[in-house]
């Protein structure tokens, strides 16, 4: 009788000013989440293009370009390989730079992106930004790029950063790091300085983007503090409401957590909003200690406007790209017999079910669950024994 929901539970729920707050954080657009790309690469590297180019329709010159490597500088000022201090840059004119995507490199590799300057007392610079969120550096990719970048352009001053969500370390030790909490700040500093002065367009895409790094890629966000704290006042009238409607971060931990409970206990889950990664403690730990998830793992993931799809992802974490040697031991295994498995993709495919309809929900949820099991029942001792064989 103690865990009942009742009246005043409820009615305590729906008067907390902290909810009212949630619903305006929630309801607020995100062009992200539109485009159905809150992880798109690509994208967020187009839209970190347009705010480094002085050149672009922003109105920010270059002040955005000398926030962004003013920061990367001071965050790696022992780094040492680097030449250059937040002095040099501050002191410089990048409004005249050339700024691009994809510099096209060997291997038919492109850089993300490359910025050219060459200023009128004749320093001249060459920043190639690698940018990463949540795909693992190719094998080598950054130390050829130095390689690469040392002969194109001998007589300038090189910086490489190296972007991502977590700051991890890439192979080539000329790259400096720089997290996407780290960006965070420059969008913060940018928007408090130029407030007043910039379009409108222009503090739309950076609120855009600041928005969709918290809340997708970081899950940092006042948006969580606030689910939190709510949770914890408030979790018998949440937990009855879930059991009612629940949304996709929630969609996705119910479903983590009613396939582990099948499993024995070495398995774990990473939900998010958009997809729900479930994978053995044992392959974090032998390939990618201290990430947020195995670099193969099963999964549930938002696909084709509010429908799940369930399958094998192989991705690229951490330092290392393992995707070709672990297919490579996955073809010696009995795993490319099941049906629906086809190794020459980066995921397997088993099953979609609609969860757009609140009617359907339950079912959808309760087939994505079964769906679930019964891949990993039929594949995981596949991946056990490519792992096993691939070694630590």
């Amino acid at each position: 009788m103690g865990n009942e929901v009742n009246r005043k539970d409820l009615e305590t729920f729906v008067l907390d000013s902290n909810l009212e707050r949630l619903e305006k954080e929630l309801g607020k657009f995100n062009l992200f989440d539109v485009l159905n790309s809150t992880h798109n690469e690509i994208l967020h590297s187009a839209v970190l293009r347009w705010l480094l180019d002085p050149q672009e329709t922003h109105g920010l010159s270059d002040y955005f370009l000398k926030n962004f490597l003013k920061d990367a500088l001071f965050s790696n000022k022992d780094h040492p390989h680097l030449r250059l201090s937040t002095i040099d840059i501050d002191v410089s004119d990048f409004d005249n730079s050339l700024v691009q995507s994809e510099e096209v490199f060997s291997n038919k590799r492109r850089g993300d992106i490359s910025i050219i300057n060459e200023e009128s007392r004749g320093r001249k610079f060459y920043i190639l930004i690698e940018n990463k969120i949540f795909s693992g550096e190719g094998s080598q990719q950054t130390k050829d790029y130095v390689k690469e970048t040392e002969k194109r352009y001998p007589d300038y001053e090189r910086i490489y950063i190296y972007l991502s969500p977590d700051g991890r370390l890439p192979e080539s030790d000329k790259f400096l790091r720089f997290s996407y909490s780290d960006l965070i700040k420059v969008i913060d500093n940018v928007l408090i300085s130029k407030a007043g002065e910039m379009t409108n367009n222009t503090e739309f895409m950076l609120k855009q983007l600041k928005r969709n790094v918290e809340v997708n890629i970081m899950n940092e966000s006042e948006i969580e503090e606030l689910c939190r704290k709510i949770y914890e006042k408030h979790k018998k009238a949440i937990e009855k409401i879930i059991q009612v409607r629940p949304g996709n971060k929630q969609v996705y931990d119910s479903l983590g957590q009613n396939v582990i409970s099948e499993l024995n206990s070495d398995w774990k889950y990473h939900a998010t909003n958009s997809y729900c990664a479930i994978y053995r403690e044992s392959w974090e730990n032998r390939f990618n200690p201290g990430m947020y998830m195995s670099f193969f793992h099963y999964e549930f993931n938002d696909y084709a406007f509010g429908r799940i799809r369930i399958g094998i992802h192989i991705e690229g974490l951490g330092d290392k790209d393992l995707r070709e040697p672990l297919k490579t031991e996955l073809k010696k295994t009995k795993i490319i017999e099941i049906k629906g498995v086809n190794l020459e993709r980066g995921q397997v495919i088993l099953s979609e079910k609609s969860v757009s309809s609140i009617d359907n929900i339950d079912d959808a949820m309760k087939k994505g669950k079964e769906d679930m099991i019964k891949l990993i029942k039929e594949t995981s001792k596949y991946l056990d024994e490519a792992s096993e064989k691939m070694g630590a």
